[in-house]
């Protein structure tokens, strides 16, 4: 059901009809109740909103447009071609991931980067220990790689930060 705007008693409240029993609602509505109405050529008022143009109506009008310069080629038979304006479109913009936007960022490949080298890796988090040759090493989570690529890291080869984050939250044992 809709109703018409009878009158306006102030910039925020309306008064309503209902345009099939013609009554008018005796209180006023406020204009957050209410949503609003494009209204067709015939009748505009000044308190609507305009009429929006969609790209639809824009796709419409190009293609008429081209339609019409088709048309006017034919019976004229030049050899220029007219050229209609494409629409813009947008792109997404596509970013690398964290690893690949840095050139300073070491990526380890097959082998770990030992504290010795100065090079440490920043750990996420760890994900499993195990034993391995009476030296004990953990599945480390790298910070911009996904858990997939998660590489294995002996004891020696963490930093400072990386000693916290295993005593603050220690990874379950492997066989």
């Amino acid at each position: 059901m809709y109703n018409i705007i009878h009158g306006i008693n102030s910039p925020h409240l309306y008064s309503l009809m209902n345009p099939k029993t013609n009554k008018i609602i005796p209180q006023p509505v406020h204009i957050n109740c209410l949503k609003p109405a494009y209204i067709r050529v015939p009748n505009p008022c000044e308190y609507f909103m305009d009429r929006v143009i969609s790209k639809q109506d824009t796709m419409d009008t190009a293609s008429t447009s081209h339609d019409n310069l088709i048309s006017e080629q034919s019976s004229t038979n030049n050899d220029e071609v007219l050229e209609v304006p494409n629409l813009r479109r947008s792109t997404r913009q596509r970013q690398k991931p964290i690893r690949f936007r840095d050139d300073n960022f070491i990526t380890s490949g097959t082998e770990t980067s030992s504290a010795s080298d100065g090079t440490l890796l920043k750990v996420k988090r760890f994900l499993a220990k195990k034993n391995h040759d009476e030296n004990i090493r953990y599945l480390a989570h790298l910070i911009g790689e996904p858990a997939q690529n998660a590489i294995w890291i002996e004891e020696n080869q963490l930093g400072p930060k990386a000693r916290a984050l295993l005593k603050s939250r220690p990874p379950p044992i492997i066989p």
